[in-house]
């Protein structure tokens, strides 16, 4: 079982064999999402406040000076056990996808819901460049990325050419 609790952001440590990569730039979102929503999902340590999920949200509570975030705390698991949810904790969020056309309404009704001077779009992790890409996204029956570009009419090999590619040679034929 685990319990929620407010602790320290001192008390906690940071997990040594936490592969979880984190940029400045994903911290700062965290940071900026924390700043603006509060601290709503608890960091989950082990029973010696080892960190096993929340890394980011633990670095970002010292970009912003928070002294007592709220942790829950996993009991009585195996090394094994807490080693795999580390794992799991950074792996599974990995293999999530989005359901395109919901995302797309989502990006698309955004700018008018966010009224209030104070909120800006970036808050949900997209930057306004990917806001410009809903529009590949609005047709959930068309994959842009399965759809056939026009080939180019005019040939870019001819008959003989040299092709290095990487070890390998390819040679186009001589003839028809």
């Amino acid at each position: 079982m685990s319990q929620i609790k407010r602790f320290s952001v001192s008390r906690l440590r940071q997990h040594p064999a936490n592969a979880h990569a984190l940029s400045k730039k994903q911290i700062a979102q965290i940071w900026q999402s924390i700043r603006q929503f509060g601290f709503t999902v608890a960091i989950i340590v082990d029973e010696n406040n080892v960190i096993l999920a929340g890394h980011g949200r633990w670095l970002a509570t010292q970009h912003l000076g928070l002294e007592l975030v709220p942790v829950a705390i996993l009991f009585g698991r195996s090394d094994a056990e807490r080693c795999a949810y580390l794992l799991a904790g950074n792996k599974l969020v990995e293999n999530a996808s989005s359901d395109r056309a919901a995302l797309a309404l989502e990006l698309k009704e955004l700018p008018a819901m966010l009224g209030d001077p104070g909120l800006d779009s970036r808050l949900t992790g997209f930057e306004p460049a990917e806001d410009a890409l809903i529009g590949d996204l609005i047709d959930p029956e068309v994959d842009p990325a399965q759809e056939l570009r026009d080939i180019d009419k005019r040939p870019i090999s001819r008959k003989g050419d040299l092709w290095l590619l990487a070890r390998h040679r390819l040679r186009t034929p001589y003839h028809e």
